[in-house]
């Protein structure tokens, strides 16, 4: 029977304020869907380092 995630340690270990090696088994992979969902996203910074780039006529990087 699987244990309880507690989501509260998964958003500690995504800020970084928890190693994720003190995660469970099943917190760890809600751990890891939540990073790699995160990570697969550019960040409001990205897109706005970028649409500067595009501005400027340096493109590159995600469109």
């Amino acid at each position: 029977m699987a244990r309880p995630v507690d989501h509260a340690r998964i958003t500690a270990a995504l800020e970084g304020k928890l190693d994720t090696t003190q995660l469970t088994e099943d917190e760890e992979a809600a751990w890891l869907d939540a990073f790699t969902e995160t990570m697969g996203q550019p960040s409001v910074s990205e897109k706005s380092f970028y649409a500067r780039r595009r501005a400027l006529g340096r493109a590159g990087g995600p469109d």
